[in-house]
């Protein structure tokens, strides 16, 4: 069984994940059962604790300081989020082979991170975004909240093949200055919350399948796009062979498969297309986004199920069928395209 474990305040990734390149998080039964949410007052026992799941932990913090440390994670879409806060000046170190990306957001203070591959030590105010594999040590100078996020290596990896229209062929490195603008970082704070109410949910839908897919696709291209790293100068060159016949090859993938988590990795793939080029050629010829287009599609459906007298189903629960959780975003959204209510729909067959 492999092992994913997280550090929330350190956004350390910890455990035994594969280190191969191609692998993706796997997390075993043992941290699935552990509580979401942890309170430690004593850092022998945080240390302890992470023991029992295989990861070496070592925990400094300042002399005659008392430790207090809160940590809450949420695993969806093959990525870990962790929501923590530290009240006391501390250094923490850890050994791990985890082949897996990490992006931190303080909300108060700032930490220091030291880079065992550039040997350097960063002082972090806003945002890090680093290869796992090159953090040594996280330095907390004062008590802060920090939230943290793990995503696999072969998932950051394959969402940048998808925008480039090419495999990669070497490690992606990001710069060591580069960080996001306060836009971008406020975005990844709506994704992450989103992706955690997701994750939290025990009365999940077969469209939270969906809602997850998308919101993990968001924030992997929010961060590809919005740093400096080794594939910026390929991301920003937009490819021009974009023709009608791939669109309508991608518009007909979509109405074959409107009822499945596809993202938009999959349709440009079944158009031939890199994900870049896709959404090119869809402001071109459609004048929307592949996803919007996506749920003009969805919402198609959706009325032809409200039409059909044979299916039993509510309004809600043929919404959620299409991917549709939020009711009322919905019924707006069917208003606006039908010029009537779901509810409205629904009544003509009876």
């Amino acid at each position: 069984m492999i092992y994913s474990l997280f550090v929330g305040a350190a956004l350390y990734g910890l455990g035994s994940l594969s280190p191969q390149f191609n692998s993706r998080f796997s997390v075993s039964d043992r941290f699935l059962m552990a509580d979401s949410k942890r309170i430690f007052n004593d850092p022998c026992e945080m240390e302890a604790y992470y023991s029992t799941l295989d990861v070496d932990v070592r925990i400094c913090p300042a002399s005659g300081s008392r430790f207090l440390y809160k940590e809450q994670s949420t695993f969806a879409a093959d990525m870990l989020t962790v929501l923590s806060e530290i009240d006391t000046p501390c250094s923490l170190k850890a050994r791990s082979d985890v082949d897996a990306y990490v992006v931190l957001l303080p909300a108060e203070s700032e930490l220091s991170v030291t880079s065992t591959s550039e040997g350097r030590t960063r002082s972090i105010q806003s945002t890090l975004i680093q290869d796992r594999l090159a953090v040594d040590r996280v330095t907390f100078h004062s008590p802060t909240k920090t939230t943290s996020f793990a995503i696999s290596s072969a998932n950051l990896h394959g969402n940048l093949a998808c925008l480039l229209g090419t495999p990669c062929h070497g490690r992606l490195r990001f710069d060591h200055d580069s960080g996001l603008e306060e836009a971008n970082v406020a975005t990844l704070r709506h994704v992450a919350q989103a992706l955690s109410a997701t994750g939290e949910r025990n009365d999940k839908s077969p469209g939270d399948a969906i809602v997850s897919s998308y919101l993990q696709q968001a924030f992997t291209t929010v961060i590809l796009q919005g740093t400096r790293h080794n594939y910026s100068n390929q991301l920003r060159a937009i490819p021009s062979d974009v023709v009608p016949g791939r669109i309508k090859r991608a518009i007909d993938y979509m109405y074959a498969n409107a009822g499945e988590p596809i993202v938009l990795a999959q349709i440009a793939d079944a158009a031939a297309l890199s994900v870049r080029g896709l959404q090119t050629g869809f402001m071109r010829h459609k004048e929307m986004s592949p996803m919007a287009f996506l749920r003009k599609v969805r919402l198609e459906r959706a009325r032809e199920d409200l039409l059909n007298s044979q299916l039993p189903a509510g309004c809600a629960e043929i919404a959620a069928r299409w991917g549709f959780n939020n009711f009322h975003r919905f019924s707006k959204a069917y208003l606006t395209a039908f010029g009537e209510s779901p509810q409205q729909t629904r009544a003509k067959i009876r």
